[in-house]
């Protein structure tokens, strides 16, 4: 299998993606009375949001992860 080189997105796009899709399920959760879940994925949204704006660097291993799963459907 041949993996193609593709450039990256910065890591801060990706952290504010990912903040927000897990600020989405949140508020999903939350609506359909899955309080611990919505619990759960807002925490996740704030981690990842944090993580963005103090140290973006520590997000690159989870950014090339994203990546690789991405490229696993072609």
């Amino acid at each position: 299998m041949k993996y193609i080189k593709v450039e990256l997105p910065s890591n801060r796009k990706f952290g504010f993606f990912f903040s927000f899709i897990f600020l989405i399920a949140a508020s999903y959760f939350f609506l359909s009375d899955g309080i611990l879940t919505s619990y759960v994925f807002f925490a996740l949204a704030v981690v990842f949001l944090l993580t963005t704006f103090t140290n973006e660097d520590a997000l690159l291993p989870l950014n090339k992860l994203w990546m690789r799963f991405g490229q696993l459907s072609t």
